[in-house]
C-alpha cells in the first residue's frame, strides 16, 4: 500500500482493491480530492487532480494512514499486539557492551485492555497520542507510528510515568507488514533475546566471580598491612633489669625494655602466642634486638668469667663412624672485648685475634678466630659456644682416620708395584727386548764370572746392563736395592760408598756404579740400562763347558 487516502465514509481506501468513483475519496494529508490509477506497468495508486499546485508528503500520508489503521483494528476487536521487542545486547565481565546480532529476537504480546473508544489525536496530559484506547474518557492504551521521528526522552518519560500500557511501531509495519511488528519503543522495556539473556547471565555470574575475587584481594591486603604494622611492632626478647626474657618468661601486661630501641615494650598475646609489643606508631626491628640481647650477655660473660667460656662442636667423623663425641676447646687469650655490631671482637696487644658474629651478615675483619653464635642461645648459655662441624676429629677418630689413611696408602703402594710389574713384565717380554737378549746375556754372563757371584742368588736380585760411568764399556750390574750391608757371597761385587750406600762394581775397572749418567747420553738408549729376565739369568747357572773360552779378566786388572 504506498498511498492511503480516506475515503468519503472515513474508512481507509487501498488503491490495489479500490472502486474508481470520481470525487470519492481524499488525500489524508492535504484534504483535497484524489483518484485511483490502476494499470498493468505501474503499481496502483492514488493521485491528485491536475489542478493541484503542491504535491503532499508521502511521509505525512504514511503517518496519517497508521494512525487511522491503528484506531480501526482496535474498533474491530484487537486485543493483543505481537511484537519483535528489539535486544539490546549485553555487557560482559569486564564491562565491554556486546551488540546483538539479532538474529534471535525477543517476541512479546502486549495486551490490550478494555476499552469502549478508540480515536486518533487522542490528548493525553501536556501530549497528544497518535492513536490511543479509552475507557470513560481516560486512556488506557497508547499508540505511537514511527515515520520519520521517534518519541522524544521527555515523552516517553513521561509515558513511563503514568503507568498506561503504550506502543511506538513502524509505519511501514503497521499498513504493510503483518504481525509481529517490530517495537520501536514501548512501555515493555529493553527484553534481550534468548541468546544475549544467556551471555547476559554467563557475564553476571562471571561479573560476581571477580567482584568477590577482587573483595577477597582488597581484604587479604587490609589484613596484611595490619599485620604487617603488627609485626614492626613486634619483639622477641627484652631486658627485666636482671637479665634478657623472652615473652614466654614474663606474664602478660608487665613492661620491659626493648634492648635494641631502648623503649617500653608491653607482654601481649598475638595470633595465639605471646610477644613483646611496642607502643601504637612506634617500630623496632627484631632481628636486631636479638642481636643486641646476645651481644650484651656475651660480653658480660667475657668480661667477668671468661675462663668459663668453652666453644663446643660435634666430632666430624659421624657420617663414617657415627661418633657422637664433643670437641671442648677455648678461645685464645685476650686482654679486651669491644663491641663492634652486630659482633665482638677479641684483641691482645691491641691486635684482633677472634671474633664473635650474632648474624650471618655480619663482616668478616680478617681475625684468625671466627665463631658465630645464636642470639636465643647466647642469651640462656652465653659460656657454651656450640659451632658447626668443621672437620675437626675426636682422639678416636683421629686413630681410626690414621691408620685407614695407612691402610690406603699401603693399597696405593701395591697397586703401583703391581701395575710397575706388569709393565716390567711386558717390556722385557716384548720382541725388541728378546732380540737383544743373546747378546745383554753373554755380557751378565761375564760379569757374573768375572766378579764370582751365583746366578740363583743374583737372579733374584735383578742384573741390569748399561755403561760404566769410569770406562765407559757395557758391564752387568747386580740391583742392590734394599741392601744395607754387603753380603758375604758378594763380597768381591759389591761395595759400601762413603755415604753408605752398596753399589755394584764394574767387571772392567771395579768402579762402583752409580746412578749419574747425564754426561753419558749421547752415547745411546743403553745408558737406561738392559734389564734381563730372572729366566735368562737362571739359564746362567750350568754353563757348558767351553775349554777354548779365555779366562776372566781380574777387576782393576
Amino acid at each position: 500500500m504506498s498511498l492511503t487516502p480516506s475515503r468519503g465514509g472515513g474508512e481507509l481506501a487501498d488503491p490495489a482493491t479500490a472502486r474508481p468513483s470520481p470525487r470519492g475519496y481524499r488525500c489524508l494529508a492535504c484534504g483535497g480530492f484524489v483518484f485511483v490509477k490502476q494499470g498493468p506497468v505501474r503499481v496502483a495508486h492514488f493521485a491528485h487532480y491536475a489542478d493541484r499546485e503542491v504535491a503532499c508528503s508521502r511521509e505525512t500520508v504514511m503517518h496519517e494512514a497508521a494512525k487511522r489503521r491503528l484506531a480501526e483494528m482496535l474498533r474491530a476487536g484487537l486485543r493483543a499486539f505481537r511484537l519483535q521487542v528489539a535486544c539490546p545486547g549485553y555487557t560482559t565481565a569486564h564491562g565491554n557492551h556486546v551488540t546483538c546480532s539479532g538474529e534471535n529476537p525477543a517476541l512479546l504480546t502486549l495486551r490490550v485492555p478494555a476499552f469502549d473508544a478508540a480515536g486518533v489525536e487522542v490528548p493525553f496530559g501536556p501530549y497528544r497520542l497518535d492513536a490511543a484506547a479509552s475507557l470513560a474518557g481516560g486512556v488506557v492504551l497508547g499508540l505511537e507510528v514511527y515515520q520519520s521521528h521517534q518519541v522524544d526522552e521527555a515523552k516517553r518519560a513521561y509515558l513511563g510515568s503514568s503507568g498506561v500500557p503504550w506502543l511506538e511501531v513502524e509505519a511501514i509495519s503497521v499498513l504493510e507488514k503483518p504481525m509481529p511488528w517490530r517495537a520501536v519503543s514501548s512501555s515493555l522495556g529493553e527484553v534481550r533475546c534468548p541468546d544475549c539473556r544467556a551471555a547476559s547471565a554467563r557475564a553476571g555470574r562471571e561479573r560476581r566471580r571477580l567482584e568477590a575475587q577482587q573483595r577477597a584481594v582488597e581484604e587479604r591486603a587490609k589484613r596484611d598491612a595490619a599485620r604487617r604494622e603488627v609485626r614492626e611492632r613486634i619483639t622477641f626478647v627484652a631486658w627485666d633489669g636482671r637479665g634478657f626474657r623472652t615473652p614466654s618468661e614474663a606474664p602478660v601486661g608487665a613492661q620491659l625494655t626493648c634492648p635494641a630501641c631502648k623503649a617500653k615494650v608491653t607482654v601481649r598475646r598475638v595470633a595465639g602466642g605471646r610477644v613483646f609489643l611496642h607502643a601504637q606508631g612506634e617500630a623496632c626491628d627484631a632481628a636486631r634486638a636479638w642481636v643486641r640481647a646476645g651481644m650484651y650477655a656475651v660480653y658480660r660473660q667475657l668480661t667477668k668469667a671468661p675462663e668459663e667460656v668453652r666453644i663446643l662442636r660435634r666430632c666430624s667423623g659421624h657420617r663414617v663412624s657415627e661418633c657422637d663425641a664433643v670437641i671442648t676447646e677455648r678461645p685464645p687469650d685476650f686482654d679486651e672485648v669491644k663491641p663492634d655490631e652486630p659482633s665482638l671482637l677479641l684483641l691482645k696487644d691491641g691486635a684482633v685475634v677472634g671474633q664473635v658474629a650474632f648474624a650471618r651478615r655480619a663482616p668478616w675483619t680478617g681475625a684468625p678466630h671466627r665463631w658465630w653464635l645464636k642470639p636465643s642461645k647466647a642469651i640462656k648459655r652465653p659460656e657454651r659456644w656450640w659451632q658447626h662441624r668443621d672437620g675437626g676429629l675426636c682422639p678416636a677418630c683421629q686413630h681410626r682416620a690414621a691408620k685407614g689413611n695407612e691402610h690406603r696408602r699401603e693399597r696405593e703402594r701395591r697397586e703401583r708395584e703391581r701395575v710397575a710389574a706388569k709393565e716390567r713384565e711386558e717390556r722385557m717380554n716384548s720382541p725388541e727386548h728378546l732380540e737383544r737378549e743373546p747378546q745383554m746375556l753373554e755380557i751378565a754372563r761375564q760379569a757374573l764370572e768375572a766378579l764370582r757371584l751365583d746366578p740363583l742368588w743374583v737372579a733374584e736380585r735383578g742384573v741390569v746392563v748399561r755403561i760404566c760411568e769410569r770406562c765407559i764399556a757395557l758391564t752387568a750390574y747386580v740391583a742392590t736395592h734394599g741392601l744395607e750391608a754387603v753380603p758375604p757371597q758378594a763380597a768381591r761385587a759389591l761395595a759400601i760408598t762413603d755415604d753408605g750406600e752398596v753399589r755394584c762394581r764394574c767387571m772392567h775397572c771395579g768402579h762402583p756404579g752409580g746412578n749419574d749418567h747425564d754426561r753419558f747420553k749421547v752415547l745411546g738408549d743403553d745408558l737406561a740400562g738392559y734389564e734381563l729376565r730372572p729366566e735368562a739369568i737362571r739359564s746362567l747357572a750350568t754353563p757348558p763347558h767351553d775349554p777354548q773360552r779365555p779366562a776372566a779378566r781380574e777387576p782393576g786388572a
